[in-house]
């Protein structure tokens, strides 16, 4: 698969990449990362903006800003998220509770479904084909990646948009901090990657990225992907890896820059550790203190990616270890929790 255009919307100034590419990263201090939100007024109409729940507000209007500015009419829309719009669906359930089941307002409930952002887009692009949502944790992205592939590869579109979306929801927040994925005091965001303590920092953010099966003029290509569902050390890890590498015919050092999603907590890092001592002459990068932790964080890392590919100058706190300069295929590794991982590997497209 082909990655034409891509964007994103995250806690640093993502959605103007002169802004987040020129000055100095943001730094947060409350240990939750919201994201900096663009203007929608070109992207989503006004009457329907001010009805939209904030993760469906994110989803549309980032999609929608980018079709627009890159005249773009896709034949497929696929999104995926964690978690859905959680944060309109307790609104909701407390409606049901407070009202005994009675007479319920309907917007929250319109809104707040997981396929609200694709049926929005649907209709803002009059687009009656291929529509689904992928809610399925942290291997929501990637399995919404297999249904575009798979898509694809049946030859029922020639064109995706594919996007991911995930907010900070305060119920859900705090049932994480309980479980002890965040941190116990308050640090700067910046600094997270220095940290010698348990748990990490929550992020939000949304990515879309448009994708086709064939193009001659495109920011990267996917070339390959996938998930493991389960508690895996930093040797299984690797053999996955060296697996997928052989049958791509290529040698580890073909392997310029490696994307890890270090967050700070110590006790779950060896993985990133283990796989940065293998790819010994790789450039190696790190995202998390701009993000935040959160499920599907590995769409930003793929946005990211591209922008490596597109010679794009990274906030300085990105970068861990700096090796070499030629740049021709990206590998992406992520895992949310130690329990779901997400590696991707991707070849440097035609467009810089």
């Amino acid at each position: 698969m082909f990655i034409e255009f891509s964007y994103a919307i995250s806690p640093q100034k993502t959605y103007d990449e002169s802004c987040f590419l020129d000055s100095q990263a943001i730094n947060y201090t409350n240990n939750q990362l919201q994201v900096i939100e663009p203007k929608y007024n070109e992207a989503i109409p006004l009457n329907l903006l001010r009805r939209m729940g904030r993760a469906v507000r994110l989803g549309v209007g980032g999609a929608m800003e980018m079709c627009i500015k890159n005249n773009l009419q896709p034949n497929a829309i696929i999104f995926s998220s964690a978690v859905g719009g959680l944060e309109d669906c307790i609104k909701f359930l407390n409606q049901i509770y407070v009202y005994e089941e009675g007479t319920l307002t309907p917007t929250n409930f319109v809104q707040s479904t997981p396929n609200a952002i694709a049926g929005s887009l649907a209709l803002l692009t009059k687009n009656s084909s291929y529509n689904t949502t992928h809610v399925n944790g942290a291997n929501s992205f990637l399995d919404a990646l297999l249904d575009a592939q798979l898509l694809m590869n049946e030859g029922k579109t020639s064109s995706c948009l594919l996007g991911c979306v995930e907010e900070i929801s305060s119920y859900n927040y705090n049932i994480n901090q309980l479980a002890g994925l965040y941190k116990d005091t308050f640090i700067s965001s910046l600094d997270l990657l220095k940290t010698k303590s348990k748990g990490s920092i929550c992020g939000e953010g949304a990515a879309m990225f448009y994708l086709s099966p064939h193009s001659q003029n495109y920011e990267a290509e996917i070339i390959s992907f996938f998930t493991i569902q389960k508690n895996s050390s930093a040797d299984e890890i690797l053999e996955e890896i060296e697996s997928m590498l052989n049958k791509e015919n290529l040698e580890k050092n073909a392997i310029s820059d490696l994307i890890l999603g270090y967050n700070g907590d110590q006790e779950t890092q060896q993985n990133y550790d283990s796989l940065s001592l293998f790819f010994e002459n790789s450039n190696i990068y790190a995202y998390k203190h701009l993000t935040g932790e959160y499920p599907t964080s590995v769409s930003f890392a793929l946005w990211m990616g591209i922008k490596l590919f597109k010679n794009k100058e990274l906030p300085l706190s990105c970068i861990k270890k700096v090796s070499q300069n030629i740049r021709e295929y990206v590998l992406i590794y992520n895992h949310y929790n130690s329990k779901e991982h997400s590696i991707l590997l991707l070849k440097k497209g035609t467009r810089e």
